[in-house]
C-alpha cells in the first residue's frame, strides 16, 4: 500500500496530504490516519523499510537518532534504492500484547447482542455482520496498532477535515465512519447500514485500533461503550462511501481485490482466490455507484508480481519491503 502511494505521489507530483478526502479500511486506516496526522508518505515508506530492516520483532517509533544509510542491508530489491534515511528508536516487543503465535481464537462469540439481533431486524442488519458476530474473538489486543499513530497525534482528532475510517458498530453490524459525523466533513451516501460518527472527543489511535480489530485475531475495540470491528467486514474498500462526496477524481488501492492469477491446485490459494472473486465483485459495484455520480475513478490493485511477493499471509511481516518495492513498479506501470 505504501508502495502504491509513493508511486502515486511521484508520478502526479502530489502531497496526498492535501488531497479533500482521504478514506481508510482496516489497514488502510492506519495510512490514511498517519495521512491525516500530517506525516508524508516519504516517511512512512521509510518507517516500513527501517521497520522490514530491523525485523518483525522490533518497533519502529518517531522519535529519530542520527541518519543511517540502509541500503546494504540484506533485503531483497533494496540494493537497487539508494536510501539515506533516518533510523528511528526502537524498541523490543518481546513484551508486546499482540501475540504473533496467537493465531487461536478465544471461546465464545465476537457479539451475542449481534446475534439476537439479526433475526428480528434482518432487513437492516447485513449479512456478513451476522456471520462475523457468530465468530471467536481473537486474542490480541488492538493498542499496538494504534501506537503507529499515536507517536504522531496522542491525543485528538487530526485538523484534516476530510479524513475518515471505517469501521463496523459490533451491537447493531451498521457500518460507521469513524470522522465524518460533522460540518465540514465529506457527507455520508443515504446507504442502508452505514451512519456517520463525529470526531469530537475521539482519538485517532483508538478508531485507527477500531477499523483494524480483524475477528479472529483483535478482540472488538472499545470504544465511549460501544464496539467495533474491523471495517473490512462491511467491505474490502468502502469505496461506495465516497460517492456523495462530490470529488472530480478518486484513486483507490484495491488490495485485495487484484485479478485471480495463481493457478496453483493448494488448498489455501485456492480459498485465497474465491475469496478475491468475491470481493472484486462487490468492490466492482462500488466502482460503479462512484463513477455514476459523476467522479471519475482510478483503481490500483495487485497485479501478478505483487501477489507472488505477498503470499496466502498478507499480514507476514517478512514481505514488507518486498511487497513494497514490487508495489512501486506495478502501480507506476498501471498509472501510465
Amino acid at each position: 500500500m505504501t508502495g502504491a502511494l509513493t508511486a502515486i505521489e511521484r508520478e502526479l507530483r502530489t502531497d496526498l496530504r492535501e488531497w479533500d478526502a482521504v478514506l481508510g479500511t482496516s489497514a488502510g486506516a492506519v495510512i490514511a490516519g498517519l495521512l491525516g496526522a500530517g506525516v508524508p508518505v516519504s516517511e512512512v515508506r521509510s518507517r516500513e523499510l527501517i521497520g522490514a530492516a530491523t525485523g518483525p520483532r522490533r518497533l519502529p517509533r518517531p522519535s529519530y537518532l542520527p541518519h543511517l544509510d540502509i541500503s546494504d542491508h540484506d533485503i531483497p530489491f533494496l540494493d537497487t534504492l539508494s536510501l539515506d534515511v533516518p533510523i528511528p528508536d526502537v524498541v523490543d516487543t518481546a513484551h508486546n500484547p499482540v501475540d504473533p503465535n496467537a493465531l487461536w481464537p478465544r471461546g465464545g462469540v465476537v457479539s451475542w447482542e449481534l446475534l439476537r439481533r439479526g433475526p428480528r431486524h434482518w432487513r437492516t442488519v447485513p449479512v456478513n455482520s451476522v456471520v462475523t458476530a457468530a465468530l471467536p474473538p481473537g486474542r490480541n489486543r488492538t493498542e499496538p496498532v494504534g501506537d503507529v499513530v499515536r507517536g504522531d497525534q496522542p491525543r485528538g482528532w487530526p485538523a484534516h477535515p476530510g479524513l475518515g475510517l471505517v469501521a463496523v458498530d459490533a451491537g447493531t453490524g451498521r457500518r460507521v465512519v469513524l470522522g465524518w459525523g460533522e460540518p465540514g466533513s465529506p457527507p455520508v451516501p443515504d446507504r442502508p447500514f452505514t451512519e456517520p460518527e463525529p470526531r469530537t472527543g475521539m482519538d485517532l489511535a483508538d478508531a485507527v485500533e477500531a477499523s483494524c480489530a480483524v475477528p479472529l485475531y483483535y478482540r472488538p475495540k472499545e470504544i465511549d461503550g460501544r464496539r467495533y470491528l474491523d471495517g473490512g467486514v462491511a467491505s474490502s474498500t468502502n469505496l461506495d462511501l465516497l460517492a456523495a462526496a462530490g470529488l472530480d477524481e478518486v484513486y483507490v488501492l484495491a488490495a485485495r481485490v487484484g485479478e485471480v492469477v495463481d493457478p496453483s491446485p493448494k488448498l489455501p490459494n485456492r480459498l485465497m482466490q474465491r475469496r478475491r472473486t468475491s470481493m472484486r465483485r462487490r468492490f466492482l459495484e462500488e466502482v460503479a455507484a462512484v463513477e455514476a455520480a459523476g467522479t471519475r475513478v482510478v483503481v490500483i490493485s495487485p497485479r501478478p508480481a505483487d501477489l507472488a511477493v505477498m503470499g496466502v499471509n498478507v499480514m507476514d511481516p517478512t514481505r514488507r519491503a518486498q511487497t513494497l518495492h514490487v508495489a512501486e513498479r506495478t502501480t507506476l506501470q498501471q498509472l501510465r
